[in-house]
């Protein structure tokens, strides 16, 4: 599950929380665990918009943090 808030023009910040599931095969029946992945956060910032006949540019800064919470 990923989630994306622009708090304004040019500020948004997220999360994600993925759903993992693995699979292994070793010659035999196969086995399989699913679980939460790592919490993550997300923050961006636009410092740079400029908008031409054609197209728009853009220049931003992301920050990413990951936290743990998979066993």
């Amino acid at each position: 599950m990923h989630i994306l808030y622009g708090v304004r023009a040019d500020v948004s910040v997220g999360m994600s929380l993925p759903w993992m599931r693995e699979e292994e095969a070793r010659g035999g029946p196969s086995e399989s665990a699913s679980g939460l992945g790592d919490l993550g956060f997300l923050a961006k910032y636009r410092i740079f918009k400029f908008d031409g006949l054609l197209t728009s540019d853009y220049l931003s800064v992301l920050g990413d943090l990951r936290l743990p919470t998979a066993p």
